[in-house]
């Protein structure tokens, strides 16, 4: 275990007290030095499914149910990513809750391990008493904090009755067995705690509140997640890293052009020109990551036997994701990104209020989502058969600022009801976005079809197999647009907008 020097030693097993001392054998059974490391994505996605993940000395991971700490079983080393686990129940289940993330080191721990018996009539050890010294620290860093001392009692199957007996004798000794993980108690003293990040907003507002003061809480929590995936995303930890940090770029660009006069104007087209340069730094990383993401779908979607001729592309595309990143790292390295940064935290601890900064924020979200609704449906009223790809493009960023717009509000709104609208806005959204997203796939798969040709870097079979994909992308694609007016219609009807216009006050 190496260092034991943050450990407080425990107090000598004579020193049990007397009552403990006649249900558990005062001698220890043994002594042991531990050390476990727990794991858990960036966003918590193996906690949301009430699994934990820890990993020893021994070259195994444990995978426990975070509700009752009952161990579901091993897994062989420790996993990164999905594909690194075993095509087992467990494994299938831990690759479902990761899905594209990766598992990081959440808390260290290191402990001494005390452990003294009961045993029956028959000499058979029925309970377990285990006193705990440990220390945690978070990953990376040189201190350990200490934790408080620990009982937990251990009750072999069958033999409940004896952990009882022995939980009384504690009680009765002024000692109280640990009802807390130890998990959760290291990770307080790191700071931590399950689910402390999370990418969907969460601001309480009230309605009577000045618009100026609810726009800048919002743009302070959006400014705390672009920050909280800036070391993953320069790392490229997984892809989710940048994703989050794209989707609180383009988050606080929609707020700034959404509800104008909340803030200063010139402060907020400063800032609404900056943000949109880091979009565009963000853009070319991003694309390259799907493009990646989506490599296992490409290659599924051709015969089996000329999956491999994609190994090319592959290969082409990991080297632009590489270049990619070099340069969006240099832009979030240079002075420009300070500067955005150190403007966006003044404009939040600034509270001069704009033109509008001192309506009341209720009303002022009512006004922008119903004109934002209004438009999306006279946009999507006005897509016919033969409307062109860019009108659907435009329908979709409506939608988003009309999503956008009621997230950053949702606290206004009766839940239930609010939920039920954005349920209905996600339904059509995500229609255009797969419809947008075929169309720009099938665009940049030609693209670099091309340019592989013309370097030399595929074969004619390569170049074949892209063909074929292509064109079952683009039939995909043709598909998708031809569901476009039914599934308008119905996120249109009568029902639905008479809800909008209730809820926003239309």
């Amino acid at each position: 275990m190496g260092d034991t020097a943050a450990i407080r030693s425990l107090p000598d097993a004579g020193d049990l007290p007397q009552a403990l001392a006649k249900e558990v054998a005062a001698t220890p059974a043994r002594v042991t030095q531990e050390r476990w490391t727990w794991f858990d994505t960036f966003d918590w996605r193996l906690h949301r499914k009430g699994l934990r993940l820890c990993a020893g000395a021994d070259g195994r991971s444990k995978v426990l149910a975070a509700d009752s700490g009952r161990l579901l079983g091993y897994l062989p080393g420790t996993p990164r990513f999905a594909e690194d686990l075993p095509a087992s129940a467990l494994g299938e289940r831990v690759a479902g809750a990761l899905s594209v993330r990766a598992l990081l080191p959440i808390v260290e721990v290191r402990l001494q391990r005390t452990a003294h018996e009961r045993r029956d009539h028959r000499g058979k050890v029925v309970a377990r008493l285990h006193r705990i010294a440990a220390a945690a620290r978070a990953p990376g860093a040189e201190a350990w904090i200490e934790l408080p001392h620990r009982l937990e009692i251990e009750a072999l199957k069958g033999y409940a009755k004896a952990a009882r007996v022995i939980a009384r004798a504690a009680d009765g000794a002024g000692l109280t067995a640990a009802k807390e993980p130890l998990f959760l108690q290291a990770l307080a003293v790191i700071g931590r705690w399950p689910g402390d990040y999370d990418s969907k907003i969460d601001v309480a507002l009230d309605s009577d509140e000045p618009a100026g003061a609810a726009v800048r809480c919002i743009l302070r929590g959006l400014l705390s997640a672009l920050r909280a995936n800036e070391n993953g995303t320069r790392a490229a930890l997984d892809s989710e890293f940048l994703h989050d940090f794209r989707v609180a770029v383009r988050r606080i660009r929609s707020l700034l052009g959404q509800v104008k006069g909340a803030l200063p104007a010139q402060a907020t087209a400063r800032l609404q020109s900056e943000f949109a340069w880091l979009q565009q730094l963000t853009g070319p990383a991003r694309d390259l990551d799907v493009y990646l993401l989506h490599m296992p779908v490409y290659e599924t979607s051709l015969p089996e036997s000329e999956r491999h001729n994609l190994a090319p592309l592959r290969a082409f595309l990991e080297r632009r994701r590489q270049s990619a990143y070099r340069q969006l790292i240099e832009g979030m390295d240079s002075a420009r990104y300070a500067q955005l940064l150190a403007e966006a935290e003044a404009l939040i601890a600034d509270d001069t209020p704009g033109p509008k900064g001192r309506d009341c924020v209720g009303r002022l979200a009512n006004r922008r989502i119903h004109k934002i609704y209004r438009r999306v449906l006279a946009e999507g009223a006005a897509i016919g058969p033969d409307s062109p790809a860019a009108s659907l493009h435009e329908l979709r960023k409506t939608c988003k600022k009309l999503r956008y717009l009621m997230e950053f509000f949702r606290s206004l709104y009766p839940r239930r009801e609010i939920a039920e609208r954005l349920r209905t806005l996600k339904g059509l959204q995500e229609h255009l976005g797969d419809y947008q997203d075929l169309c720009v796939q099938a665009h940049a798969l030609r693209a670099f079809s091309g340019e592989m040709a013309a370097d030399g870097t595929a074969e004619p079979e390569t170049l074949l197999a892209l063909g074929r994909l292509i064109e079952r992308l683009e039939q995909r694609a043709a598909h998708t647009r031809a569901e476009f007016a039914e599934r308008f219609a119905r996120f249109a009807r009568r029902k639905i907008r008479r809800r909008f216009e209730r809820l926003f006050g239309g």
